[in-house]
């Protein structure tokens, strides 16, 4: 592989690790957090849906928008959103700002994650992709993992709010790792309208949407128990604080 496609490579990985462990760092406090705002438990489990939602809306437009544009600027975009976000998050007087903040955080993280993977994916030559792949995986996973046990602990040294600052700090470092080490490749010219006809494709194989199904069932249960209802039983019924609950999640991470 050549130097600068390894160089890049390595970058996008570290790159996708720091935002998810920034993503995974609010994991432990998000609902304990949400219920400082006097909302219910099902108000608490719509920051995870709006996330969800907005991630799904915008996961195509990531790689439309990176072909088209850029994959340096938009992935830049993407985790700027993700710091303005966090940021807003943090600083949120009620509860809609919070659930907003949520909003935009998964119309950043689709943006990002979308466009680095591809762009990986493109700048890689065919026999080292299961390496580059794996690498990609590699800071994805540490980042999941590492980022509860961090959250929780800074929970416990600031406040609910201060892990979010730590996301902001992870994104705006990102961006910077994108500014200056991801180089555009020439646009492929492809439409919105190719990329969802090639989905249509996809849809109707059987095989393909079984694994959709599958995949669909375990971040199902995923996010409703492990994200949501785990850290507020482990807190409000077992009293935990949120650095066990951050210990919690990352043990779950690594057997993962």
């Amino acid at each position: 592989m050549p130097s600068a496609v390894s160089r890049q490579v390595w970058v996008i990985s570290v790159g996708v690790g720091f935002v998810m462990a920034g993503l995974t760092l609010v994991a432990p406090i998000l609902p304990l957090y949400a219920l400082e705002f006097g909302v219910s438990y099902t108000a608490a489990g719509a920051l995870i849906t709006g996330f969800a939602v907005a991630r799904l809306a915008f996961s195509v437009v990531g790689g439309v928008a990176g072909d088209r544009w850029g994959a340096r600027r938009v992935t830049v975009f993407g985790t700027a959103l993700l710091a303005v976000s966090s940021v807003t998050a943090a600083l949120a007087p009620n509860y809609g700002v919070l659930l907003g903040s949520r909003f935009i955080e998964g119309v950043g993280s689709a943006i990002f994650a979308t466009t680095a993977f591809q762009y990986l994916l493109q700048i890689t030559p065919r026999e080292r992709l299961g390496r580059a792949t794996a690498a990609f995986q590699t800071g994805l996973l540490v980042g999941v993992a590492i980022g509860p046990f961090v959250g929780g602990l800074l929970a416990e040294v600031g406040d609910f709010r201060t892990p979010f600052w730590a996301y902001a700090g992870l994104a705006a470092l990102v961006s910077v790792l994108a500014w200056f080490f991801i180089e555009d490749l020439p646009s492929r010219g492809t439409s919105a309208r190719q990329v969802f006809g090639a989905a249509a494709k996809l849809v109707r194989s059987r095989s393909f949407v079984s694994l959709m199904l599958v995949g669909f069932s375990m971040m199902f249960m995923r996010s409703g128990a492990r994200v949501t209802l785990l850290p507020l039983y482990a807190e409000q019924q077992l009293g935990f604080g949120a650095g066990d609950i951050g210990i919690l999640l990352s043990v779950s991470a690594l057997t993962n």
